[in-house]
């Protein structure tokens, strides 16, 4: 079992998770720094090659389609060969002849629900020779999406990130990082005090962007003035909070970059961000199943696409399809992740030739109001729903305080199961934000047709 895998598997166990949160402040700095040995470990080898991304975006723009498209005849081949769902649909094809990458036109598209239906047959027979790495993703649906990824791509991943950070001068391990978002926890059994945690392996801070107050954003900024972070890798909607606080105050942080990710990035929020800590806000966006991982903004803030990785489609509507090329255990193959784009564009200004997106249109978070006066955002909040038995999940907020929590329960599901998604939203909202659940047959999808994770019908609902 790899690495990954044991934390995943630990992080959602109730009783192994509820004893580290009522452990010791200075013990969790050591499972986090513990962590973040284990990290540097895998950064190195990351670090060690990263000539494909650097060589790609300088390649011109027929030298990478030219590659794409040999790299898909091999995932075609591969996939008619070993995946008994794709070997039934693409069988037809003479892959051989392919000259361009028209062929995807003709493929039906692999939605989130057909990839639960077909699980098994969508994986390859030969896939264990990919040591392949059981991952999943909850998205904004509440829906546990379990997929494989080969331990080659989940390494190109993690060179994808590098890659991008590394293209604006951040090396890892070398400068004093600051993590702003989701992930500091305590046990509500115990008043909240110092929602802050350190890698020392990594010099990274971790503050949690569950907690927000006046009083907290204070003891933030002291902390940060005393250890003087570099960097810092954030959630847009949460940093932008404890912005608002520094320049209702004239106070401010200097730091070099700040990488954000995980939701979109409102201009409103860059200009308040920027202001506060004195430097740009580069974004990235990326997702966790097979495909783009760090689609990295450039100095023009267009986001450059991985095109080693990834073919991405757009279609009429905006939505996303993406082909990932280097997915053999379990392809991906005209996944539609849900996401909204404006196009796939060529020829940005700053230099780089590889494919970019100017701007994620479908990618909203909503806001939650807790029963104590913090203001979170429900990026994150997935969390709750994964490992529990349940087929799908929507938190609902008609006030202040109080969430209506619907359920599709699973043939599985437990008195356990509920106990555990009860705790763990407890563990985000606190203790005096009243929770109801409601068990039904059926959750409607919103107008776009994606089911939303959070609805929140709270007119003062904005970032």
């Amino acid at each position: 079992m790899k690495l990954s895998e044991i934390a995943q598997k630990y992080r959602n166990n109730s009783f192994i998770s509820g004893m580290y949160l009522t452990m010791p402040k200075m013990i969790q700095n050591l499972f986090y720094t513990v962590y973040g040995i284990f990290k540097l470990i895998e950064y190195r080898k990351v670090l060690g090659d990263l000539s494909e991304y650097d060589q790609e975006e300088t390649l011109s723009p027929i030298a990478i389609k030219n590659k794409q498209v040999d790299n898909l005849k091999l995932l075609l081949h591969h996939a008619i060969k070993h995946s008994p769902h794709y070997r039934n649909i693409i069988s037809k094809y003479n892959i051989d002849n392919i000259k361009d990458l028209s062929i995807l036109n003709s493929l039906p598209i692999l939605s989130k629900e057909k990839v639960l239906e077909n699980y098994s047959n969508i994986i390859a027979e030969n896939s264990k020779e990919f040591n392949p790495i059981i991952m999943s993703s909850g998205g904004t649906t509440g829906t546990t999406l379990n997929f494989m990824v080969d331990k080659g791509l989940y390494l190109s991943k993690e060179q994808q990130v590098v890659s991008y950070w590394k293209r604006h001068g951040y090396i890892i391990g070398k400068e004093k990082t600051l993590m702003y978002r989701a992930g500091v926890l305590q046990s509500n059994s115990k008043k909240i005090n110092k929602p802050w945690r350190r890698d020392y392996a990594r010099k990274m801070l971790y503050l949690s962007s569950y907690y927000a107050s006046d009083k907290l954003y204070k003891e933030y900024y002291l902390l940060l003035k005393k250890w003087k972070p570099k960097y810092m890798q954030c959630l847009p909607s949460a940093v932008f909070l404890f912005a608002k606080y520094l320049n209702n105050n004239n106070l401010s942080v200097p730091l070099k970059k700040i990488f954000s990710a995980s939701e979109t990035l409102h201009e409103f929020q860059r200009v308040e961000i920027e202001k506060a800590f004195s430097c740009k806000v580069f974004d990235h966006y990326g997702h966790g199943e097979p495909g783009i991982y760090a689609a990295g903004q450039c100095e023009k803030n267009n986001y450059h696409i991985p095109s080693n990785d990834v073919i991405v489609e757009v279609l009429e509507d905006g939505n996303i399809l993406e082909t990932s090329l280097k997915n053999y255990s379990m392809p991906f193959i005209r996944y539609q992740i849900g996401d909204i784009i404006d196009g796939v564009h060529d020829d940005c200004e700053c230099g780089i030739t590889t494919p970019y997106i100017k701007k994620i249109l479908g990618r909203e978070s909503s806001l939650i109001y807790t029963g104590d006066g913090r203001v979170l955002s429900s990026i994150g909040f997935d969390q709750i729903f994964k490992m529990n038995n349940i087929i799908l999940g929507q938190i609902i907020q008609n006030e202040r305080g109080r969430l209506n929590l619907k359920l599709i329960p699973g043939s599985l599901f437990s008195k356990n199961d509920e106990k555990n998604i009860l705790n763990k939203l407890k563990d985000r909202v606190g203790l005096n934000t009243q929770i109801t659940i409601e068990y039904v047959k059926e959750i409607p999808k919103a107008k776009s047709g994606k089911y939303n994770l959070v609805i929140s019908n709270i007119k003062e609902n904005v970032i």
